[in-house]
């Protein structure tokens, strides 16, 4: 221990910084784009996240989808009611924590996290084409409407001003 050191006195007086301080950078301002890419994102996990909490905790039946004849023709028509139940709580499953990831990293890249906003193209990359294989085998145009959104959001993160803002002074990986 130092001559005359005490713990429980005051700090050591700050030393002089051998090199002039640089002046400091104004921040640059948030762009107002951003803020709409985030809102756009978490709209576009909403019916994901509405379909995941619905049919993970809420109790279903789909006997009466097998009684209806719903699936003749369709590889699901040899399956148990009990298999067709496991597969609609593991596709909500799925779901749900497709839509809290989705909303993580918009909020992640609002807060300037580069590897969120990387992230998240290369999240809406897989969606897309997963989507557009739904799409093209079930002929659903819920599908492409599901695809809009993510397409938009992402975009806009990569947008002018954004790509500016992320590239800024301060940026974090």
């Amino acid at each position: 221990m130092p001559a005359g050191y005490n713990p429980y006195g005051a700090p050591p007086a700050p030393q002089r910084p051998s090199a002039p301080l640089t002046p400091r950078q104004e921040p640059v301002r948030r762009p107002r784009l951003l803020l709409v890419a985030v809102w756009v994102l978490v709209v576009a996990a909403l019916p994901w996240l509405l379909f995941g909490a619905l049919f993970s905790f809420l109790p279903i039946t789909v006997q009466n989808v097998i009684d209806d004849g719903a699936l003749v023709g369709s590889p699901l028509a040899t399956w148990t009611a009990e298999q067709l139940s496991t597969l609609v709580r593991s596709a909500a499953a799925v779901s749900l924590a497709i839509a809290v990831i989705v909303i993580a990293l918009a909020v992640l890249a609002g807060r300037r996290r580069n590897g969120a906003r990387i992230a998240l193209a290369v999240f809406t990359v897989v969606l897309v084409l997963a989507l557009a294989f739904l799409l093209v085998t079930s002929g659903s145009v819920v599908f492409a409407a599901l695809l809009v959104l993510p397409v938009v959001g992402t975009a806009l993160l990569f947008g002018r001003s954004v790509s500016a803002w992320f590239a800024g002074a301060h940026s974090r990986m």
